[in-house]
């Protein structure tokens, strides 16, 4: 049982602050999703039937929340649990995100395949043209 308990002990080790600092850092991505999508703390409140004083504790991560209210958000916020929970994943900077890149992302995520497919040719031939300036200037 020992081995079974430093496999968690070390788990809890790689997340940086344990529970703590997990419901911190979720919390920080729902307030960004939150203003990015220009949803009120009031409203917040109404969806959670919970007072101004518990919300501004779920949204800085002083109070836990729960996988249900979790649900309810992401209903609220017009957003998908998985950006919730994006601390998990291994993208840079994505603390770094403004609220307008935020609702670009989920903008384009709302989009058809095909738009998708269009918006992404024409950042290529952007990001093309910005290099072939690049050149000319040196």
């Amino acid at each position: 049982m020992k081995n079974g308990r430093t496999k968690v002990a070390a788990k809890k080790r790689n997340l940086g602050d344990g529970v703590d600092g997990i419901a911190v850092s979720i919390a920080n991505r729902i307030e960004a999703i939150r203003r990015a999508n220009g949803v009120s703390r009031e409203e917040v409140g109404t969806a959670l039937d919970v007072g101004e004083q518990q919300v501004k504790k779920l949204l800085s991560g002083k109070s836990h929340l729960s996988a249900a209210r979790l649900v309810i958000l992401a209903r609220v916020l017009d957003a998908p649990l998985t950006a919730m929970l994006s601390i998990f994943m291994d993208i840079e900077d994505v603390q770094e995100l403004t609220a307008r890149e935020i609702r670009l992302i989920n903008g384009l995520r709302t989009l058809r395949e095909h738009d998708q497919e269009m918006i992404w040719r024409l950042v290529e031939a952007l990001e093309m043209l910005e290099s072939e300036d690049a050149d000319s200037k040196i």
